[in-house]
């Protein structure tokens, strides 16, 4: 029995890193293209999924955050300030499954031209 429990815990060890569990509710989709002046991710929501949000009352607290765009990045903060094109963690062409204060999420380019798909999830 401990190890069907300990097969069950370790589920997505050694898969896909993309793994998205059931307990979380999705909100809805949309492309973001980062400026060069840093933007809130909350200012980039687009008003159709804004209001379908509210609707359902419910808040994103967790995203997947996606830069397919090769050969450029973003730097991205979530304390309150403001990123630089030096200053911030850096997000090349890879994923970040962010769970946090999604109001608080900015970002501005690096370098290329980036594009961010981001999926919202209560």
């Amino acid at each position: 029995m401990k190890w069907l429990l300990l097969k069950f815990l370790r589920l997505g060890i050694g898969a896909s890193e993309a793994t998205v569990t059931g307990q979380r509710q999705p909100l809805g989709y949309f492309q973001w293209t980062v400026g060069a002046g840093a933007t809130l991710l909350s200012a980039q929501i687009p008003a159709a999924l804004t209001t379908a949000m509210r609707a359902k009352g419910a808040v994103p607290g967790f995203a997947i955050i996606q830069n397919n765009v090769a050969a450029s990045s973003v730097r991205w903060r979530d304390d309150g300030t403001a990123p630089t094109a030096a200053i911030g963690m850096v997000l090349g062409v890879a994923e970040l499954d962010y769970s946090g204060d999604i109001l608080n999420f900015q970002a501005i380019i690096a370098t290329g031209a980036p594009v961010l798909d981001v999926t919202l999830y209560a």
